[in-house]
């Protein structure tokens, strides 16, 4: 919870539920609320191509189902389970055993963890399945703090543009009124911002003339 870098939390996150559970591959997707589908953001394992190209609908296959419920998942053979023949292709899968969990943050889904196959060969368990939640619900609340963090830094960075801004606009302002003989003339702008698009100044055209 202390790491604010987004891509190296999430990174850390894949290792750590790899490392613990002792799976050969890992894959951390998130959800893109606004295509409704998931995209690994880090894996291990998984080759660069399948990283870069995997897109699966909320509701799809295993990572969509549980992105959707918002339930962990325990498969002990991938091979008889029905919601997975679709990526089969009447080949063999190289995935044996599976767990995947889902990242809730304020009790709605933003993510999900998959981890495959134990090194050994053996079958993950239901213990599997409580640890890897347990690391979940840690993880999407460092995610939650990354992402605030991130969001923190970048409206920190906006305001500062703004108040630049604000300063360059009021620079090109005059900085005094003209002194006139036949009128008292005053002048202010207050942008309902930090900028405005109004601009005012005083051209003297020549000496009985004021612009």
């Amino acid at each position: 919870t202390s790491i604010f870098d987004l891509d190296e939390l999430l990174r850390l996150i894949i290792i750590l539920a790899t490392e613990e559970l002792h799976a050969e591959t890992g894959s951390l997707m998130l959800i893109d609320k606004d295509k409704e589908e998931l995209s690994i953001k880090t894996a291990i394992g998984i080759d660069d191509d399948i990283v870069k190209k995997a897109r699966i609908k909320i509701g799809e296959g295993i990572s969509g189902w549980v992105a959707k419920k918002g339930k962990p998942l325990l498969i002990t053979d991938v091979e008889t389970d029905n919601r997975f023949s679709h990526m089969r292709s009447g080949k063999n899968y190289d995935t044996k055993s599976l767990l995947s969990v889902p990242l809730i943050a304020h009790g709605v889904p933003v993510g999900v963890i998959n981890v495959n196959n134990k090194r050994q060969g053996e079958i993950f368990t239901e213990d599997d399945l409580d640890l890897l939640s347990t690391l979940a619900s840690q993880a999407a609340v460092a995610i939650e703090n990354a992402n605030l963090h991130e969001f923190l830094v970048e409206k920190e960075w906006l305001d500062r543009e703004m108040e630049i801004a604000h300063e360059i606009q009021m620079s090109l302002m005059p900085k005094v009124s003209p002194n006139l003989s036949c009128y008292n003339i005053k002048a202010v702008s207050i942008p309902a911002q930090q900028v405005g698009g109004d601009y005012y100044d005083f051209i003297s055209i020549d000496e009985n003339t004021l612009g």
